[in-house]
């Protein structure tokens, strides 16, 4: 484990054992790391415990065993929704926006979910005209998701992740949905974000060249996480 002032969230032995139908050890003890403004993969089979790793990763599972740490100090399980809203930010595979919702309302939601102002004059509206004007989504902000491509919506699944300013964004599958050339802009365009906004990113994907792209990766199998 590289330990560097530079690290900003890294993982340590971190074992997952699911019991049900039968014990299977999905997670023998993996550890990683990503620097501030690091890009990283992690590629593997299906069923190999990618998603999961991503899941312990957010918080939004628990691991048997092993520890998280962010700024090098490890992470009290006490503060974990604090940690998600303020520190992480997500994007999933199916986008998980409000169908019925504006483009720009999803968005906004999230920085009300952090406890801050939405007003047209505030500097959350704000960051949210210029994440969408990044994403080229500008024209589409009023309109409902329900009536975007697959495309526009990885898109907006994207600028939300930003909303509050994370220091870290955790990305399963994004591209696994799209069309290779819906596929191609989604990818570069999160990878050009967060080194223009220098967010650290992990990246589950079976996209290989898009995991290629990423500065550092990571294939799992059989339970185990090596570094490429």
């Amino acid at each position: 484990m590289k330990e560097e002032s530079s690290v900003i969230f890294a993982a340590r032995d971190i074992v997952k054992t699911f019991s049900y139908p039968e014990k299977v050890e999905l997670l023998k003890g993996v550890s990683l790391y990503v620097s501030r403004g690091e890009s990283v993969s992690i590629t593997g089979p299906s069923g190999s415990g990618k998603s999961t790793i991503l899941s312990i990763l957010g918080t939004l599972d628990k691991a048997d065993s092993g520890k998280l740490f962010l700024f090098g100090k490890s992470l009290p399980k006490r503060n974990f929704s604090k940690i998600r809203n303020k520190n992480i930010g997500f994007i999933y595979q199916n986008h998980n926006l409000l169908d019925e919702y504006t483009v720009m309302e999803n968005l906004l939601i999230k920085a009300q979910i952090g406890r801050r102002s939405i007003s047209k004059n505030s500097e959350a509206y704000t960051l949210a005209l210029s994440l969408l004007e990044g994403m080229n989504l500008l024209h589409r902000k009023d309109f409902t998701t329900k009536l975007l491509s697959g495309g526009e919506k990885a898109r907006v699944s994207i600028a939300r992740a930003f909303m509050n300013d994370p220091e870290i964004i955790l990305a399963d599958e994004p591209t696994g949905n799209l069309d290779e050339e819906a596929a191609a802009l989604v990818q570069d365009l999160l990878l050009e974000t967060c080194k223009e906004l220098n967010k650290s990113l992990i990246v589950v994907t079976h996209n290989l060249p898009f995991a290629r792209q990423c500065d550092r990766g990571y294939s799992i199998l059989d339970g185990n996480l090596t570094e490429n």
